[in-house]
């Protein structure tokens, strides 16, 4: 049991994180000048890329669940990325 009180809490709780740490730097603007109708409204709009985020961030902590290897997690973000830059560069031919 971790401090969450269980590992679905914990799991879920990583995957929110794991989305707001992967919202892009312009962000910060409206939540550092306290504009959360701005900050609302681009969460609103982004909603989908957040949920395939959050979907990112659970296969993460399970994986990490599972192995307990920080190593592995690190390896397969690197691949996912590269696979995102990859597909990008394709697309240019």
């Amino acid at each position: 049991v971790t401090a969450s009180g269980s590992r679905n809490q914990a799991l879920l709780l990583s995957s929110v994180v794991f989305a707001l740490a992967h919202l892009p730097p312009a962000v910060a603007g409206p939540v550092m000048a306290g504009d959360w109708a701005q900050f609302s409204a681009y969460l609103t709009s982004s909603l989908p890329e957040q949920v395939w985020l959050m979907g990112g961030g659970s296969l993460f902590g399970a994986l990490w669940l599972r192995t307990g290897s920080v190593t592995l997690l690190s390896i397969v973000h690197t691949i996912a990325n590269l696979g995102g830059v990859l597909a990008a560069g394709w697309a240019a031919f």
